[in-house]
């Protein structure tokens, strides 16, 4: 599929991706196209008028499905760039540093940054830690789910005795990526096609 690279699919990974996006938008279309056919009577919609609101559509979605990543970025550098689904989510799971117990904050994945959609604890003193006022107990962790908050961007301090590692929903076979201890790290949201990220 050499008419992929025109998407910015130039890489094994980015070109699955951008398969995955293509097939997604094809059954928005067909959707789309069956919905209007019900509303306007089976016989009433022809083929013509199909391959009119094909073409508007496929134009549409094929323009917005531009690629995502998710930049790690250590010292103004990009270090590593993952192919995303906008709206997919992701969970960084780390040791607490003091307590030394697991944390899992989920994201979902916008254009804009990371929607933080719930936090999720080992032990209930982090709840109260982290100044949260309840939490429900979910197949043994505390459970909270905070308004939603959209950040630009993660600032994260890794450390030899907090390993983190980073779940992102890209395909089946996708294994979390452990982010080495290197101190300061920051992970964006931008396009794959875009080079700077400072």
């Amino acid at each position: 599929m050499n008419s992929l690279r025109q998407f910015g699919c130039t890489t094994q990974d980015a070109k699955m991706h951008c398969r995955g996006e293509i097939f997604f938008a094809l059954t928005s279309i067909i959707r789309t196209l069956r919905d209007l056919r019900d509303l306007r009577g089976e016989n009433s919609f022809s083929f013509a008028s199909a391959l009119a609101v094909l073409s508007v559509l496929l134009t549409t979605n094929f323009a917005n499905a531009e690629l995502l990543c998710v930049h790690l970025i250590s010292d103004n550098t990009v270090k590593r760039s993952v192919p995303v689904h906008p709206g997919g989510a992701m969970r960084l799971s780390f040791r607490h540093s003091i307590y030394g117990s697991q944390v899992e904050e989920l994201f979902a994945l916008r254009r804009e940054g990371f929607l933080l959609t719930q936090l999720r604890y080992s032990e209930a003193r982090l709840v109260d830690f982290y100044g949260y006022e309840s939490a429900k107990l979910d197949n043994g962790a505390w459970v909270v789910r905070p308004p939603p908050m959209l950040l630009p961007s993660l600032s994260l301090n890794t450390s030899a005795d907090a390993a983190m590692t980073l779940h992102l929903d890209r395909h089946g076979d996708a294994k979390p990526l452990a982010i080495q201890p290197t101190g300061a790290l920051r992970l964006t949201v931008a396009s794959c096609s875009s080079k700077a990220h400072g």
